[in-house]
């Protein structure tokens, strides 16, 4: 006989979710993330907005006392270290900019894991700052 599974059991928990903080990637406000997530009884929700932590703290306090477990994370545009010039687009070696390979999501498990990532994207912008969109090298990331 098969096992009934109840409506109100998620069938998983969203972990890449994108709030009004990545800008032209999100529309909602963390609070209407939240809400959402408490109607849907989902018992965690993960908020992963690009290149930012903006909306971390706020999304906590949302999350408290709603029962929603808040995940913190980060979506962040990566530079691979093996990428040869001969592989470079055209726009790429015109514009003299480094080029970004992807995007990662990097999630915070305790407390080092979100210190790590505040360091990472303050790297991001610091590090290009003036010269593209803010990405990290995957060698500092490994590190």
């Amino acid at each position: 006989m098969a096992k009934k599974i109840s409506t109100n059991t998620p069938k998983f928990i969203h972990l890449r979710v994108h709030s009004a903080y990545s800008l032209l990637e999100g529309a909602l406000p963390v609070e209407r993330l939240v809400a959402y997530a408490v109607d849907e009884t989902m018992p965690a929700l993960g908020l992963s907005d690009t290149n930012n932590l903006f909306g971390a703290l706020e999304f906590s306090e949302k999350c408290f006392g709603k029962g929603i477990q808040p995940i913190i994370g980060c979506t962040l545009a990566i530079k691979m270290p093996d990428r040869e010039e001969s592989k470079k687009s055209k726009f790429d070696q015109a514009s003299n900019q480094p080029t970004r390979d992807g995007e990662i999501a990097l999630i915070a498990q305790n407390e080092t894991g979100y210190q790590n990532l505040m360091a990472l994207t303050s790297a991001a912008f610091l590090e290009t700052a003036g010269e593209t969109d803010p990405f990290i090298k995957f060698d500092y990331l490994a590190e």
